[in-house]
């Protein structure tokens, strides 16, 4: 899989070929490593409400 950097290199280059090359060319290159960002939203369907009450605090168990 050969992916295209937004200088128009190609991502396949040895990372020294194209740092000189965007150097040459007057662009900034980054070599960091890029996160992927926040997971997908999803909508959970045909989910009932279940309520719960807490069980009362006795004195007498303290």
């Amino acid at each position: 899989m050969v992916a295209q950097a937004s200088s128009g290199t190609l991502l396949s280059e040895p990372l020294v070929s194209r740092k000189t090359s965007s150097k040459a060319m007057g662009e900034k290159l980054s070599t960091k490593g890029q996160s992927e960002g926040p997971k997908l939203g999803f909508i959970v369907g045909e989910a009932t409400l279940e309520t719960v009450t807490p069980i009362p605090l006795m004195s007498s168990m303290i």
